[in-house]
């Protein structure tokens, strides 16, 4: 029985019985199964840069540096979907990125951050505009 607010009782013009909530918990898990099937899935090409996000953040959070090898990976990775790479840095690994790309034929756009440092500064500044080929 439902109250309304000036305290009028109604009774819905309906009864609900067992078949009525069995059919109700089936349409529910119908729904489920195809958000689950086709609406809820990430696409690949989101899965693939979130895990390049991902491998860059851990990195720098436990302070290690990237090495040749998975700079080239990481550019095997991106090089068919793009033509340019982006570089937040320009230390702890991150210099050999401009040289690296542009192995692949990519072009880069270097970014850096001077810190209060006169010895990071140089090597900053260095790495930006020292780029063997």
């Amino acid at each position: 029985m439902i109250v309304s607010n000036d305290s009028i009782k109604m009774k819905p013009p309906y009864e609900i019985t067992p078949e009525i909530l069995k059919s109700v918990t089936s349409i529910s898990e119908k729904m489920g199964e195809i958000n689950a099937t086709y609406l809820n899935r990430p696409s690949p090409k989101l899965r693939k840069q979130n895990r390049i996000k991902t491998i860059h953040s851990s990195l720098k959070i436990e302070g290690n540096t990237l090495t040749e090898e998975q700079i080239r990976r990481r550019i095997e990775i991106i090089k068919p979907h793009t033509n340019w790479v982006r570089s937040f840095s320009c230390t702890d690994g991150n210099e050999m990125i401009p040289s690296i790309a542009k192995e692949y034929g990519l072009k880069t756009l270097v970014g850096a951050w001077l810190g209060k440092s006169d010895t990071g500064r140089a090597e900053v500044l260095n790495n930006i505009f020292w780029h063997p080929s």
